[in-house]
């Protein structure tokens, strides 16, 4: 006689796993349809901007740019690999919270500031889980990552080809956002309260934080 279904037995059970995933893709397709579909029409035009957020990015040419640019991104990424399917997860998932966050930002003291740090954390993720397909992307006005390795602190960096062109540079949950300009030969970039990021040669840096001392840094190719 067969006694009881142990719960470790169901949960193992191919049947009740498939299941599990259907109900998960019901839930994402429901969030994408209220929350991602209505952002997309949005970044596709601003005739009719309908809250906080869209009204900021509408007015705001660079916002505007700069948020057109992660849209592109996510759709160019699941194009480009689909065939990994711990990726495109990740990669919903994480669009999915950066959608909640990119709201979010409309409601703070510096919703420009706050948008600008998420979105460069964005376009990092993005660019880094697309290792293979980032070298042939030249469609859109990002660029990177590449490292940027000061001693004890190593960070990723993020080039946004805008109008004024934007300079990222990041570590976790930590993005520091610097207008880019060339001096002569070299990169300067400055950013609030200070910050400045030079570039001096193709290899090498010098980064300023709050603190105000000045490291020197070595830049290299970001891996995946």
């Amino acid at each position: 006689m067969i006694g009881p279904t142990a719960p470790s037995a169901v949960l193992n059970f191919p049947r009740f796993q498939s299941s599990l995933a259907f109900m998960w893709k019901i839930r994402l397709l429901a969030f994408v349809t209220a929350v991602w579909v209505p952002a997309m029409a949005m970044a596709e035009g601003c005739a009719a901007p309908s809250n906080h957020a869209d009204k900021l990015f509408c007015a705001d040419p660079l916002l505007k740019s700069v948020d057109d640019e992660v849209f592109r991104l996510q759709q160019w990424s699941l194009k480009e690999e689909p065939q990994n399917q711990d990726n495109t997860i990740d990669r919903e998932a994480g669009h999915e919270i950066w959608l909640v966050q990119r709201r979010a930002c409309a409601r703070k003291l510096d919703p420009r500031g706050c948008y600008l740090e998420l979105a460069m954390q964005r376009i990092d993720d993005v660019r880094r889980m697309s290792y293979q397909a980032r070298q042939h992307d030249d469609e859109g006005v990002s660029t990177g990552p590449y490292s940027l390795d000061c001693g004890e602190q190593k960070y990723s960096v993020i080039d946004l080809n805008t109008k004024p062109a934007l300079t990222g540079v990041l570590r976790p949950f930590v993005a520091f956002v610097f207008e880019r300009r060339k001096v002569g030969e070299t990169l300067v970039h400055e950013g609030k309260d200070d910050l400045r990021y030079v570039v001096k040669t193709d290899l090498s840096a010098t980064l300023r934080l709050y603190g105000g001392t000045e490291d020197a840094c070595q830049i290299s190719e970001a891996g995946d």
